[in-house]
């Protein structure tokens, strides 16, 4: 690492030169300095020759010279002032002179050099005396990248995603493919050696859901990687739909020992929503026997004209899930008072909150059907069937008595019943039909609203589009 050569013209006049590292193989990590010696000796020590002696760092990767401008680090004196390679300079602005032929020069990274190493070396000449060069030594710079590869239909839109950053959860433009993406993350410490271990994981946290949406990846420990191989963490997640604060850390080990860099970025996961034709064509082809699905799914996720949010287009918190008091999200604005609570899926992929809008229908129908069982079972002398249709006030639209009692037991049953049930104990009924045993022949079934009126509103703002839509 070390070369120093020494000339006798005129006699008795020698120049040397020296730089190295203190690290025989110096790897520069982010936010970390090198310190290289360059050790320049004039014999005789005379004050005259040192103020000719001229000093300038050459700067190559790949047998190229580096340009200053391409230059991945940046070299000061200690004092401060920047040093460009190629550039002849009078050692007194190195900070060296008579009696002091020794000085720290100060190397910080600013960007990767790769997979090819940084060569530097120190050429020293004075009139007079033939020029003295060192041998080159070598510089990595690792550098700390995540990237979010992006949609991987439309090449070259990869982003870098830095502290502060956002990666996206977003969807196809085609609406043919209505799949959503996940940010799709690559992390690698770039320019490092297969000399160096890596260690990777990424965790992401939700706090308006307190731990309920905390991921790991690895769901323990770290996952172990050569220095020289990046980490596809979307590999890792495939399948899995979270968002909120993100945290990818990276620790950097050499032959087994303790961590020689640790970092971490810190960046967030916001959400788009898909198009709305996507989504009610989705739930459409879906929803079968339930034709009203996409009506309630428009109903509970609208913002004003702007409907099928699975997250919010604006407010206090845009691009993140669509929150309904006390305990509502997305789409179908899926909650806990279902006895389930509401899973990370079900708040970040808009297609499992659509599965379980379904589900609570299939619920409805299933508490509808029971409770008109229940009532039969309890007044077999006065029960009469319920009126056969029932049309919303001020509404064109007729529905089934069941499809009325499926709409509104999926927002909140205005008729809840104690009955005997099938073992011979009581049980809950809930519907939206009130029965009189004692009211006169075909008028024992009354129709309840519940408190928000939520038939009347699906019927008359959204299959009939009273409330306007983006």
């Amino acid at each position: 690492m070390i070369l120093a050569t020494g000339w006798t013209q005129p006699p008795g006049t020698t120049l040397s030169a020296s730089f190295q590292f203190s690290n025989a193989k110096p790897v520069l990590f982010p936010g970390t300095s090198g310190a290289p010696t360059l050790e320049v000796v004039l014999h005789p020590n005379d004050r005259k020759v040192w103020e000719k002696v001229q000093i300038r760092l050459v700067a190559s990767m790949d047998e190229a010279a580096v340009t200053p401008e391409a230059l991945p680090v940046a070299i000061t004196t200690p004092g401060g002032k920047a040093i460009a390679p190629g550039k002849w300079s009078y050692a007194s602005y190195l900070g060296l002179g008579q009696d002091r032929d020794k000085v720290s020069l100060r190397v910080v990274p600013v960007r990767s050099t790769g997979k090819s190493p940084l060569l530097l070396h120190v050429e020293v000449e004075a009139p007079g005396l033939a020029a003295a060069a060192t041998a080159p030594v070598s510089i990595r710079c690792a550098e700390f990248v995540v990237t979010d590869l992006g949609d991987p239909s439309v090449p070259g839109d990869d982003q870098i995603i830095d502290s502060g950053d956002t990666a996206w959860l977003t969807h196809y433009t085609d609406s043919s493919r209505s799949l959503p993406i996940m940010p799709r993350l690559v992390a690698q410490m770039r320019g490092l050696s297969a000399d160096y271990k890596t260690e990777w994981r990424l965790e992401s946290r939700y706090p308006r859901r307190g731990e309920l949406d905390h991921v790991k990846f690895p769901e323990e420990g770290w996952l172990q990687l050569p220095g020289d191989q990046e980490w596809k963490a979307f590999a890792t997640y495939h399948g899995r739909y979270f968002g909120g604060n993100a945290e990818l850390s990276v620790r950097v080990t050499e032959s087994g020992s303790k961590p020689v860099y640790e970092a971490t970025r810190n960046f967030r996961i916001l959400c788009q929503n898909p198009p709305d034709t996507t989504t009610v064509g989705y739930i459409k082809s879906r929803q079968g026997r339930f034709w009203f699905a996409w009506a309630i799914a428009q109903h509970e996720s609208r913002q004003w004209k702007r409907v099928f949010n699975q997250f919010n287009e604006g407010g206090r918190v845009p691009n993140e899930p669509n929150f309904g008091a006390p305990d509502g999200w997305g789409i179908f604005q899926i909650d806990s008072s279902r006895g389930a609570t509401v899973s990370t899926a079900e708040v970040w992929d808009w297609r499992t909150n659509a599965q379980a809008g379904f589900d609570e229908l299939v619920t409805a129908e299933s508490d509808t059907r029971n409770y008109f069982l229940a009532i039969q079972r309890n007044y077999p002398d006065s029960y009469e069937p319920p009126p056969a249709t029932y049309t919303p006030p001020d509404c064109k639209t007729t529905l089934t008595y069941e499809e009325a009692s499926i709409i509104q037991c999926y927002n909140g049953a205005a008729v809840i019943r104690k009955l005997r049930n099938s073992h011979g104990t009581l049980s809950y009924y809930r519907s939206c039909w009130a029965f009189n045993p004692s009211a006169a022949a075909g008028k024992r079934w009354r129709f309840v609203e519940n408190r928000n009126r939520y038939v009347y509103k699906v019927v008359k703002h959204e299959l009939e589009g009273e409330m306007p839509v983006e």
